[in-house]
């Protein structure tokens, strides 16, 4: 009994220990470091879902910040490009300090067709998964959209049968296209999650998803919290 209790403590142990955790901060965007701590964190999140040494288990900290940087094409989801592309399974995303108003991911509105609802060709769409076990907690999804053709959802599409689970976050100002059976013509969705593989939405806040759009043809925000960055950082 003593020996297999041993064992056990030990494989635990080392599940524990071989789990990874890497840090991302937009203050490094154009200057990444390994990862591995927050002084040398990548700058994108999509650097971090690319890293090699990313593996089922690992913890990914989103120190605070606007993430307005880097992309990915999806092409399950419709060909849209987002801003994170989650390629494996049982990751963890999760905000530093578990606040969703400290972290914005950020997707890309396209207002290039006249569309005031940002839906275009060059739209982006703020997190798409199609592994399973994903977890994001504690940050806000905001500005996303897809394109007319590709529609889908803009905020966060997740494509498995495991799903994905969020927690604490806030969808705002994000942009879809319904195309039911029904109705042939496109309709623009107020539908942000994609909930058919959703395995848990906890605590979540969805805001200004009727987009009614400022004179200039710019959807407004309807957030109260104060946003770390609102326009692109550039490269140094």
């Amino acid at each position: 009994m003593k020996r297999l209790m041993v064992a056990g403590w030990c494989v635990a142990a080392f599940a524990a220990a071989s789990a990874g955790t890497w840090y991302v901060d937009d203050d490094n965007y154009g200057s990444s470091g390994d990862g591995r701590s927050a002084a040398t964190a990548f700058g994108t999140i999509q650097e971090a879902m690319d890293n090699s040494s990313l593996k089922s288990g690992d913890t990914v900290i989103l120190m605070p910040g606007t993430y307005d940087q880097g992309s990915t094409a999806y092409a399950k989801g419709g060909g849209t490009a987002a801003r994170v592309y989650v390629p494996k399974g049982n990751i963890t995303i999760r905000s530093s300090t578990g606040k969703p108003e400290d972290v914005h991911i950020v997707g890309k509105y396209d207002t290039s067709e006249g569309n005031d609802h940002g839906i275009g060709p060059d739209s982006m769409r703020c997190l798409a998964s199609a592994s399973s076990d994903v977890i994001v907690q504690g940050v806000t999804f905001r500005d996303g959209a897809t394109s007319l053709t590709n529609g889908q959802v803009g905020g966060v599409y997740a494509n498995s049968a495991g799903g994905i689970t969020i927690i604490d976050c806030v969808v705002s100002n994000c942009a879809a296209v319904a195309r039911p059976r029904s109705q042939p013509i496109p309709r623009f969705s107020p539908a942000i999650i994609s909930v058919a593989s959703t395995k848990q939405a906890t605590n979540q806040r969805v805001s200004n998803q009727d987009r009614p759009s400022t004179a200039a043809g710019r959807p407004t925000a309807s957030l109260s919290t104060t946003r770390p960055r609102t326009t692109p950082r550039s490269a140094t």
